[in-house]
């Protein structure tokens, strides 16, 4: 994996899953209530 970008609130980055490129988002801890990520990993989905 390598990193795409990166702001305050964490950090992208590019992998893959079987054949597929995929975004990995990892979000620090503190920038984020686990009930605000909640919400936002259901917008992407």
């Amino acid at each position: 994996m390598f990193e795409v970008g990166s702001g305050q609130f964490g950090v992208v980055l590019e992998g893959r899953w079987r054949e597929w490129k995929v975004a990995v988002k990892m979000v620090k801890e503190e920038c984020m209530s686990e009930e605000e990520f909640k919400e936002e990993a259901k917008i992407m989905m």
